[in-house]
């Protein structure tokens, strides 16, 4: 066996194990010493091949398709700082539980530190931020190194599924020369996949928790983002009538039933920065699914009440209690305590739930059709999205955006965003990651600096068909900044947060030949989300004043603020 057909055996072998190891999309970024991997995907059936040119912005599509479908995507690069590149999607899929598979191409053993080109140190080169690393050994002529692949791989796609989901990194080494014999036949690998299983609660748990679910009256649900299903959870939540608040990102404000609709509680952000409503509604009980909600309001109001039982159930060992005042920490899949109890009729702590978050929602209804600030349009953009759409939201204002002015709704609309580390990078290519992935029409709610930082992430849009509408609320600056402390300091706020660059983005636009329209008012803002889509990506630039958007979002809290004081003030 020569040279070329043994390290075509073992590249062929070890996309062969992937694809009966369940994984089916690769994101391949260009480079030589990863030739032998990428010629071996490509021309491997039955596995969807996507191509970027920047390494940051390909990590995080990848971490998009994977944060989509909730299985392992590859991420395939070559040696050198390409790999050192993938890193903030990376940290970002570590945090928010996406499932990657980092492939990095190598140099071989006797090239490493020795002043090679292109030659970094890539073991452990992601630190604790991957689940499991493993240095691959190089392609040679023996039966032992093609089944070190066959179990490493397998073992690598079980790590990165089990809980809590994560990335894992394999390094690659290969040596010269690096081309493949394309007509040796495929390997049949005969791989026995393991077993993903969901932690179930003990029996005596459940006795003790279906007691306090039928007794309690003074409960609440509180559901964020990483759930692995919705499937099941309204039918749970109507037989225990506690209110339920709900985070955009755990995707149960929409499709919600009709007869659900009073339990599901959307504006929790706005009416728990009244004291009034906040003194009557501390509950006794919590049960939280998911992540911890982005609401500060939220936040605030839980570490002040302290609930004698705060339950966080969660698949993994993870304890994510960051206010550290969870009783309880359930490591089980959050479906198995969606159980069945006696249907209970709402009390009056629910009811007053439901009652502050209606006074709310027609403040924010009045609101979206009168204001014409961000969030007005923001609210405008989210009643218009079609059934069977999605929308992914950057961090900073358009996720607090979407906790504002996202009613509920029975429209099926998937919600996301990157909220493991909430950085504004890279979110240009995660939602065209999901769009990939869901197949669905797609929308990016994003503001201008976000867009700044992943421009490239359109290139991939030169490499395949997309169905994305882009609106960037253009600010010009950061205005998150404007809701802060550090904004009263006026000499220094402009330059150090508000950082205004005086870019706009028809010129991006027609680089990458996207449908563009500028808009400078709500009537124009109405017209261009019903004009008709003619290209893959359309960007709506809309021009806003973060002034006004920071004093008009004020006005709202206090409106809603006064007239709860009205009902609930003694």
């Amino acid at each position: 066996m020569t040279n070329i057909e043994y390290l075509t055996s073992y590249v062929n072998h070890f996309v062969e194990t992937i694809k009966q190891a369940g994984v089916q999309d690769i994101v391949m970024c260009p480079g030589s010493r990863s030739t032998p991997l990428a010629y071996a995907f490509a021309k491997s059936e039955g596995l969807q091949f996507y191509r970027q040119i920047d390494e940051r912005s390909a990590g995080y599509f990848a971490l998009g398709i994977a944060k989509a479908k909730k299985n392992p995507v590859v991420l395939l690069c070559t040696s050198g700082t390409a790999a050192a590149n993938f890193f903030p999607a990376i940290v970002e899929a570590y945090y928010a539980r996406v499932p990657l598979l980092v492939v990095t191409a190598d140099r071989p053993h006797e090239l490493r530190e020795v002043g090679a080109p292109q030659a970094i140190d890539q073991l452990h080169l992601y630190g604790k931020h991957v689940k499991w690393t493993v240095d691959f050994p190089l392609p040679e002529k023996s039966e032992e190194s093609l089944a070190f692949v066959e179990r490493h791989i397998q073992r690598a796609v079980s790590t990165s599924k089990a809980f809590p989901m994560g990335p894992v990194h394999i390094n690659v080494p290969f040596r010269e020369p690096l081309l493949l014999d394309m007509d040796q036949t495929l390997p049949t690998v005969n791989m026995q996949v393991s077993e993903i299983g969901k932690l179930v609660p003990s029996d005596e748990f459940l006795v003790w928790y279906k007691g306090i679910l039928q007794t309690e009256e003074k409960g609440l649900f509180i559901v964020g983002d990483s759930l692995q299903t919705t499937d099941g959870f309204w039918e749970f939540a109507k037989t225990v009538q506690w209110p339920v608040l709900v985070d955009p990102l755990s995707n149960l404000r929409t499709s919600v039933p009709t007869d659900c609709m009073d339990l599901c509680i959307d504006q929790y952000d706005a009416i728990l920065k009244n004291d009034a409503f906040k003194k009557v509604a501390i509950p006794k009980v919590v049960i939280r699914f998911g992540a911890q909600p982005v609401s500060k309001p939220l936040t605030l109001y839980l570490k002040s009440c302290k609930p004698e039982v705060y339950i966080v159930a969660d698949e993994s060992p993870i304890f994510r209690d960051s206010l550290h005042i969870a009783t309880h920490h359930v490591q089980v899949g959050e479906q198995s305590l969606w159980v069945d109890i006696n249907k209970k009729e709402p009390s009056p702590y629910t009811i007053s739930w439901s009652q502050a978050n209606e006074i709310a929602t027609t403040h924010v209804t009045n609101y979206i059709q009168h204001e014409t600030d961000e969030g007005a349009l923001a609210g405008m953009l989210f009643e218009s999205l079609p059934d069977q759409s999605y929308l992914f939201a950057s961090s900073s204002m358009p996720i607090r955006d979407l906790d504002t002015f996202f009613n509920k709704t029975e429209k099926n609309i998937q919600l996301y965003a990157n909220r493991g580390t909430n950085g504004i990078d890279g979110v240009v290519s995660s939602a065209l990651g999901a769009q990939v992935a869901l197949k669905r029409t797609g929308y990016l709610l994003i503001g201008d600096l976000a867009f700044l930082h992943d421009l490239n992430g359109l290139i991939v849009s030169r490499f395949g068909r997309f169905d994305m509408t882009i609106v960037v609320m253009n600010n010009d600056g950061g205005g998150i900044f404007s809701y802060l402390p550090q904004s009263t300091e006026t000499e220094y706020f402009e330059h150090l947060f508000g950082t205004p660059t005086g870019l706009e983005f028809s010129h991006i636009a027609a680089m990458y030949n996207t449908q563009y329209v500028a808009v400078h008012s709500k009537k124009d803002f109405k017209e261009a989300l019903a004009e008709e889509k003619l290209k893959d990506i359309r960007i709506i630039e809309v021009f806003t004043n973060r002034q006004e958007n920071t004093e008009t979002h004020r006005k709202l809290w206090s409106d809603i603020s006064k007239e709860l004081d009205s009902i609930w003030k003694a």
